[in-house]
């Protein structure tokens, strides 16, 4: 069966409330710059869709459970929104663990969360996902008897980028120039320096801010302005396998079906290894 191209959107709609609604694609819907840049979110308080809504399939919301790992805060759960059109395209988020949301950005100079050094050593190859934000799904497809997407890691630095100024001659958050990281000793903070390869001048860096903006690169800049790297980093791939009775199309979701609501799917790139996940629809 041909797979068809997964577009999200997400719509902010609650200002300083962070709150989420997803909105429904038209057939020759596409996402502009500015919604690629502003998806996400600092919490998740209202995952619930809300329409109009065309097609096969939503809008629904699935719980699910992960099989033999945990997120930080002890949770196995995964949960979904999202809803299809007829043409088999997606919106929805994705939200990880029962852990609390990150923190209000307050300082674009230091790393977002203020503790991401730490907690990027205790995250599986060190690639961190936040529990309690809302990941845009992307990049993926929509059919009858099953669907994939994709979940950006660098999309949680999304509004971080946004207030990082561009650098001359650097298409990051920082100048494009080697650096250095002294271990401090006894319990001290380490101590991180960029050295400017014209002058041999030394410049003091936030050690959080050099790796999010060197060694990962989570952010993309122009001459203009930041916006978060949606091709580095690290991606979350999620495969799923729908009940039997969306397989005739014409059906809007299985709410009435309590017998026939449960999803198998599988999770690559959040933990050490593919993951199985047992999903179940929220009626």
């Amino acid at each position: 069966m041909k797979k068809k191209l997964l577009i999200a959107a997400l719509t902010i709609v609650g200002g300083c409330d962070h709150q989420f609604g997803i909105g429904a694609l038209e057939p020759d819907a596409g996402v502009t710059d500015a919604q690629t840049s502003s998806v996400g979110g600092t919490d998740a308080q209202n995952l619930f869709p809300n329409g109009p809504w065309v097609g096969f399939l939503g809008p629904t919301t699935w719980t699910g459970h992960v099989e033999g790992y945990q997120f930080p805060s002890g949770s196995n759960t995964i949960r979904l929104a999202f809803a299809a059109d007829s043409l088999g395209r997606l919106a929805g988020v994705t939200l990880l663990g029962d852990g609390p949301p990150p923190p209000l950005l307050m300082d674009p100079n230091l790393p977002y969360p203020p503790d991401y050094l730490a907690l990027a050593k205790q995250a599986p190859n060190g690639i961190y996902w936040a529990e309690g934000f809302a990941y845009s799904m992307s990049l993926g497809y929509s059919e009858f008897s099953g669907l994939g997407f994709d979940i950006q890691s660098n999309e949680l630095w999304s509004d971080w980028c946004a207030k990082q100024a561009p650098v001359a001659a650097s298409d990051g958050c920082l100048p494009n120039w080697g650096g250095v990281q002294i271990v401090g000793a006894n319990g001290a903070a380490d101590q991180c320096y960029q050295q400017d390869p014209a002058n041999g001048r030394k410049t003091v860096v936030d050690c959080g801010k050099y790796e999010l903006c060197v060694t990962n690169h989570v952010c993309m800049c122009s001459t203009a302005a930041c916006v978060f790297d949606q091709t580095g980093y690290n991606a979350a791939s999620f495969s799923l396998s729908l009940p039997n009775n969306l397989a005739t199309g014409t059906d809007y979701g299985i709410a009435n079906d309590p017998a026939n609501n449960t999803a198998t799917g599988k999770v690559a790139g959040l933990f050490a290894a593919v993951a199985n996940v047992d999903f179940t629809q929220d009626l």
